[in-house]
């Protein structure tokens, strides 16, 4: 992906190249708008690329751990 795609892949409608819509369809939305739920839930969405060689997405959200509930044994009545 060249620094000019990767400038635009995170605009509404934008699509990296007029071949891809033909090619794989879509409105140019999907990344826009897992961004935005990312972005809610605290985190983010990100793109790295070297042209030629391949991209890669990244999701980072933040987690808190928790202990699991404890549950009583089953008697096994119902």
């Amino acid at each position: 992906m060249t620094e000019e795609q990767r400038g635009e892949l995170f605009e509404a409608f934008s699509q990296t190249t007029a071949s891809t819509r033909s090619e794989y369809g879509g409105t140019g939305l999907g990344l826009v708008i897992s961004r935005h739920f990312c972005r809610l839930m605290g985190g983010d969405l990100t793109v790295s690329s070297v042209h030629g060689q391949g991209s890669t997405f990244t999701v980072r959200l933040p987690i808190t751990v928790v202990d699991p509930p404890h549950w009583p044994e089953s008697t096994g009545a119902s």
